[in-house]
């Protein structure tokens, strides 16, 4: 077992659950996303991560098709949102897709610099 400050990754630990480091915070700082057993399941966003699974949930029972680029799907789903209920604060509608008002903030300044306006294929 990795002793702590050795540089190794301490091994999981049995308890009632299963338990283990999969990655450090200095690794996190450069990673781009999360991978689960073969999914992804948070990707970065500005400085932060998107729950995946809350995203797509949404993007499945709002818009009724998922799949799209993940930035088109953050920027889509908020703006059904806000359709839906224009008086919904900012951080109430990021809330219900998994992501802070600063990345869904990121995701339209990456929208715009791509000239996307209808978000339909970003990479």
């Amino acid at each position: 077992m990795g002793a702590a400050g050795d540089g190794a990754a301490p091994v999981a630990v049995r308890r009632r659950w299963w338990r283990l480091l999969a990655a450090s915070a200095e690794e996190l700082s450069s990673a781009e996303a999360v991978i689960r057993d073969g999914r992804t399941a948070w990707w970065r966003l500005g400085d932060g991560f998107v729950d995946n699974r809350l995203l797509e949930a949404a993007d499945r029972k709002w818009l009724e098709h998922g799949g799209g680029s993940s930035i088109g799907r953050v920027l889509k789903v908020d703006a059904l949102l806000e359709r839906a209920n224009p008086s919904a604060p900012l951080e109430e509608r990021c809330a219900a897709m998994g992501v802070t008002p600063e990345m869904r903030g990121a995701a339209a300044l990456a929208a715009e610099a791509l000239g996307e306006e209808d978000y339909e294929n970003l990479a």
